[in-house]
Formats: structure tokens, sequence, C-alpha cells
């Protein structure tokens, strides 16, 4: 948990991702999982960013180019299967928040 925290913090600080999130959940045996995920937003007139290295670099599993419109809905398919199962309409464990970089003291 800490390694993730401290690693959006220091991408936030180094404004290397126009959006960032992580998200903390159960692995296979019960042990937690902890995934980041950042979007870097092209600018209209700017040219692209560095191309993505090949192979990618240690923990990164996988990088995806899609338009801003289509990041906006990126959970829509999901929530879509979810729903039609049945499943999104059960209790299911999902909290969204900000969290300072500090406690106030």
């Amino acid at each position: 948990m800490s390694a993730l925290a401290a690693g959006q913090t220091r991408l936030a600080r180094e404004r290397r991702a126009d959006y960032i999130e992580g998200q903390i959940g159960s692995g296979e045996g019960g042990e937690w999982t902890f995934t980041a995920e950042l979007a870097v937003f092209s600018r209209a007139g700017q040219p692209p960013g560095d191309p993505v290295p090949d192979p990618l670099p240690e923990g990164i599993r996988g990088i995806e180019e899609m338009s801003y419109r289509n990041f906006c809905h990126r959970m829509t398919p999901g929530v879509r299967l979810l729903a039609a199962a049945g499943d999104w309409y059960r209790p299911h464990p999902w909290f969204s928040a900000f969290l300072p970089e500090r406690s106030p003291s």
C-alpha cells in the first residue's frame, strides 16, 4: 500500500500524468493487489509524447491508447456486463476518495 501511495505522490509532484488513480483489490489466495492507473492526455497542436518503451518497464502491464471520450466512458462495458449478470445490483465494494498528501495536524 505504501509503495502505491508513494508512486502516486511522486507522479503527481512531477506532473507526469493528468489522471492518477489507485486500486486495491483481493487476488487469488486472498492476498491484496495494488494497481495504479494513469492517463496522459495529448493536447491539440502538440506532438505525441515519447514512444512506448519495448519491453515495458518492470511493473507496467499494459498501455492503451484511446480517445478522451473513450477514456471517460471506459467503465461502461464492465458495468453493463455486471448489470446483465445481475451482479451490479448486489452489494459490491467500490469507494472513491480524494486523499490529502499529508494528514492535518
